[in-house]
């Protein structure tokens, strides 16, 4: 047997029951032999990248004296070996007996500056798809190969490819199972992570990906139509640390319409020359995944690398598809979470807020109570002391307007609360501006700027005119805190449409110090306030949300530090005036009277006062102490002309005396008092001309104009 026939046989036992992991070390020991045998300088393997754009130099034997090269040939890409190229996609060996003789080719120079005289490949294939090369040089000598040696080359080659495709699909099978591993970990590490470690485990998903993908950098970039593109979430390995996060993926990528006009769900998009379509210069490849929740768009999961021509292998890109999936499944739960947090906070504080009120209410209806006996008992004081001294005038005078002052803070109590009675009516928003630019020039710092924009052409609104004042003058009175050094105030009202309807919009900017984000957040929370202790009570700015929303309105605030503050309301519009507005009762002395009036009112002080106040004026007063009281003195008297119920007392409630009393003389005047509505009256209630309201605390002359305007309605 030939020194040929005896070494092919022993190449093919050894190549073919060779074990995996020993696939390198036999190639190499058989480059060797079969490189002895044809007196070559070199023997060589090359293998075709999975993505078929590269070349690399896999196994390498070298005779003494000649210098290896297999560092300086890996993934090289197929422009460097075109004619090599494509004789072996055509399964045809490639012979060049003399390198000087072969025509100009890229493969020539390089075999030139070598020093090569000969060479010889012959492909590697499997099922006819070519996987590589194995070959010879000759440096020393021209080709010396005979026939015979040129078919043990040949059937070395097969045996070469058939040991690298059982290497490829163990080591392919390897990859799986890690990839496999890879994706469980993550998917089970976001089965239990919550809202506030998302952000590691997401950052840890990206670092393994990256890792495992052979990438440079990965990055997590959330697509909204309404908002540009913002990376979450990057990693990086070093080799592109100074690239922005955006500039990592593909400008087209970034665009929902690129993902959502392909067929859904998108399939990943591997890019070899990343630069040149777009992403930032130092990097050569790109992989981007797009991240789908059903028919969703939530993102791009991108994967990029310094190294231009770097294809993505069929397994790259299941496993970036998969982890794309995981991500994607993980995003939408987290914000599933985070919407459900946010809910139960909202609920939290929504019955935190329903406590409150009913606090709020309860020591309202008591503190109203005592500011009644104040307000009326001061008006009293002044009355029938005409002559005091200036002195007890002037204390008298602070008394009531720090009741006045205390009033104030319990309607704001009780609109936060809701729990105050709302009389409604149409109104224009203009001219509660207009009337209450007095009060706020006198209220905000001199050195503001007070600009006013009104949109003459603005429809109306139903809503409580006292409501619209405490919403424009808190809001006033917070941006005048804000610009403590001076600024400009801006009211502004203009017609909007959202959501299809026509709303009326109320606008109050200033140039003050603005908020940040963590107050931003909270700055319609009740009894929340940066002001030092004494300096605000943290009601203004929940009062007027609580207005707004009562309303079926809406608010939002913008505002950065150093920047100032915007607050915009939109109220719903409710078309026009009537042709003919009421006028405004002009002030003038109280009026009086001779007819006979029932109070009911629960507290002894203010039952005393009130029936004082009425009898000066010259009325014929009864009292009663409670409803139950109050229905029998009415139904024992038929002279009574009118009723002043208080809302609530204990027992029989005002409203539930009234619905008696209207069944014993149907038609029946009632002036209702009260500063806690804690039973609602029924809708439309007060539009009967012979039923009135009026709010606790009042004054004497107030409750006198009220009275007589009862009285004398047809």
């Amino acid at each position: 047997m030939s020194d040929v026939a005896e070494l092919v046989l022993s190449l093919a036992d050894e190549l073919t029951a060779l074990e995996a992991a020993d696939v390198d070390r036999s190639i190499e020991r058989a480059l060797r032999r079969v490189s002895e045998l044809a007196a070559a300088d070199r023997g060589y393997v090359f293998v075709v990248s999975e993505d078929g754009q590269t070349v690399s130099n896999t196994h390498e034997w070298c005779a003494p004296g000649v210098a290896p090269a297999r560092d300086a040939l890996q993934e090289l890409p197929r422009s460097t070996f075109p004619w090599a190229f494509s004789m072996l996609e055509g399964l045809a060996e490639l012979r060049v007996p003399r390198v000087t003789d072969a025509p100009p080719s890229p493969e020539r120079d390089e075999w030139v500056r070598e020093s090569i005289q000969s060479l010889y490949c012959t492909p590697l294939h499997v099922h006819g798809r070519p996987i590589g090369f194995l070959g010879c040089d000759w440096v020393r000598q021209e080709d010396p190969l005979a026939a015979a040696t040129t078919r043990m080359l040949r059937v070395a080659g097969v045996l070469v490819a058939s040991a690298l495709e059982r290497h490829r699909v163990h080591r392919l099978l390897e990859q799986r199972r890690a990839a496999e591993e890879l994706l469980q970990g993550i998917s089970s590490r976001f089965v239990h992570v919550g809202p506030q470690d998302a952000d590691q485990g997401l950052y840890d998903a990206l670092a393994r990906l990256g890792t495992h993908l052979r990438a440079d950098a990965a990055c997590l970039v959330r697509l909204d139509r309404t908002e540009p593109p913002r990376c979450t979430h990057a990693w990086r390995s070093g080799a592109l640390s100074g690239v922005p996060d955006l500039a990592l993926v593909r400008p087209a990528m970034l665009d929902p319409a690129t993902w959502s006009n392909r067929p859904a769900p998108a399939e990943p998009d591997g890019c070899p020359d990343a630069a040149a379509a777009g992403a930032a210069p130092e990097v050569g490849a790109a992989l981007d995944v797009p991240l789908w929740s059903g028919d969703q768009l939530m993102g791009v999961l991108g994967f990029a690398t310094g190294r231009r021509g770097r294809g993505w292998t069929a397994e790259e890109l299941r496993l970036a598809r998969r982890g794309a999936e995981i991500l994607a499944s993980a995003l939408s739960r987290l914000a599933a979470d985070e919407k459900e947090h946010r809910l139960r906070a909202q609920l939290r504080q929504t019955q935190k807020l329903e406590i409150l009120g009913q606090l709020a209410g309860g020591i309202a209806h008591d503190f109203n109570n005592m500011l009644m006996s104040i307000t009326v008992g001061v008006d009293n004081a002044l009355r029938v002391a005409p002559t005091a001294s200036p002195v007890l005038r002037e204390a008298l005078g602070d008394i009531h307007d720090a009741a006045e002052r205390a009033a104030a803070l319990t309607r704001q109590l009780l609109t936060f609360s809701r729990r105050r009675v709302v009389q409604t009516r149409r109104v224009a928003l203009n001219d509660i501006v207009e009337e209450m630019l007095r009060m706020v020039r006198r209220v905000v710092r001199e050195s503001i700027r007070i600009d006013v924009r009104l949109d003459p052409a603005l429809p109306a609104v139903d809503e409580d005119p006292s409501h619209l004042e405490q919403v424009l003058l808190n809001l006033c009175l917070n941006a005048s805190d804000a610009m403590p050094r001076g600024g400009r105030l801006t009211l502004t009202t203009a017609t909007a449409v959202e959501d299809g309807a026509t709303r009326v919009l109320l606008s109050v900017r200033d140039t003050g110090v603005g908020m940040p984000p963590e107050v931003r957040e909270r700055v319609f929370e009740p009894f929340f306030t940066t002001k030092p202790p004494g300096m605000g009570s943290g009601l203004g700015l929940s009062t007027v949300y609580g207005i707004v929303k009562s309303s079926g309105g809406s608010i939002r605030v913008e505002s950065t530090p150093g920047q100032g503050t915007l607050f915009e309301i939109l109220f719903p519009a409710a078309g026009r005036l009537p042709e003919t507005a009421p006028a405004r009762t002009a002030a003038s002395a109280p009026p009086a009277g001779r007819e006979r009036i029932l109070l009911a009112e629960d507290d002894p002080a203010v039952r005393r006062l009130v029936s004082g106040v009425l009898r000066q004026a010259g009325y014929s007063v009864l009292t009663a102490p409670d409803g139950e009281e109050a229905l029998a003195l009415f139904q024992a008297h038929a002279d009574i002309h009118a009723v002043i119920l208080d809302a609530v007392m204990p027992g029989r409630g005002g409203l539930e005396a009234f619905l008696g009393m209207e069944q014993t003389r149907p038609g029946v005047r009632a002036l209702f008092s009260s500063g806690y509505a804690a039973q609602d009256f029924p809708e439309g209630f007060f539009a009967e001309g012979r039923r009135a309201f009026i709010e606790k605390p009042y004054d004497g002359p107030t409750l006198l104009r009220r009275l007589r305007e009862l009285l004398d309605r047809a």
